[in-house]
């Protein structure tokens, strides 16, 4: 529901944002107006610039120093996925089927044929 819901917000906005510009613009005149919004659109991109370059520095850092074995919570599109060093909310009985299942088909399609000692030998797990 949510998702119908972006594209009618950015209708209103930029709707809200042309009827400010021609109230602006009446009020203190078209070309001041439009002078006004260069410059405020210049100092937007500086900043933006600027604390993009910040935050995408402190981004890397923490994706540097990380490792998985140190990574305690993962959380995805808010659900927790691994909790303690463990993963939860998933069945791993069927991952694993699928893993194989895809796994098969892949060596499959390259023409790749897996050493036929390896399936004789007791499977671990």
């Amino acid at each position: 529901m949510r998702v119908r819901l972006v594209p009618l917000a950015l209708v209103l906005t930029m709707v809200v944002e042309i009827v400010v510009f021609v109230l602006v613009g009446n009020a203190i005149g078209f070309g001041l107006a439009l002078l006004l919004l260069l410059a405020l659109s210049l100092v937007g991109g500086f900043v933006l610039k600027h604390e993009g370059v910040r935050a995408w520095t402190r981004f890397q850092t923490v994706v540097q120093a990380g490792e998985r074995s140190n990574i305690d919570t993962v959380i995805i599109g808010g659900r927790v996925r691994k909790y303690r060093g463990q993963v939860v909310g998933l069945d791993m009985v069927r991952l694993k089927a699928m893993v194989e299942e895809s796994r098969s088909h892949l060596f499959s399609a390259v023409g790749y044929r897996p050493d036929v000692f390896a399936e004789l030998l007791p499977k671990l797990g």
